[in-house]
């Protein structure tokens, strides 16, 4: 019988994201289930009909991801498909940066704003972070063509962030 719970449960959580929220609750809720089967089969009803009451009272899919507030796999795919877009639009604009203007050493500049502009959340500070210093990069080659010592930009803004929490960290600068 919890071969059958457990199977039945897994096909319904498929679809979520297996974190350690949805694995544990997954865990309780075949718990429960067999609980209920138990008690069914106690008070007389036979293994099958238990199993399909128990069931039956679980809920649909949309309804436990609701109530535990899940998140589905179809989000990730579209982070994934995004993702994929913005590298094949940077590839695209290299190659037009580096044909058409023969500019193949500062075209590659669009990889950074590509991923610098990926993880971009309007609500988080740290995420001007990333997109400010490639905007100062591309600024600073553009204007004294320091190219290749401008990148010192990148090590001191992943100091800023990885210190920008703690109470001296802008100190260690």
């Amino acid at each position: 019988m919890i071969n059958k719970i457990r199977k039945h449960v897994d096909n319904l959580f498929k679809t979520f994201e297996q974190d350690e929220h949805t694995l544990d609750t997954k865990e309780e809720l075949i718990s429960n289930l067999l609980e209920r089967i138990d008690d069914s089969i106690e008070s007389g009803m036979n293994e099958e009909d238990a199993f399909n009451k128990a069931i039956g009272n679980l809920g649909s899919k949309s309804e436990l991801k609701k109530i535990f507030n899940f998140k589905s796999l179809e989000s990730f795919n579209f982070e994934y498909k995004m993702n994929n877009t913005l590298v094949i639009i940077a590839t695209i604009v290299y190659i037009i940066i580096g044909f058409v203007f023969d500019l193949w050493h500062p075209g590659w500049v669009v990889f950074l704003v590509a991923m610098a502009f990926s993880e971009f959340n309007y609500k988080s500070k740290k995420s001007y972070f990333l997109p400010s210093m490639t905007i100062l990069y591309v600024f600073v080659g553009i204007m004294w063509n320091l190219w290749h010592p401008g990148w010192i930009i990148f090590p001191i803004g992943f100091l800023l962030i990885a210190t920008m929490n703690k109470k001296y960290g802008s100190m260690l600068l």
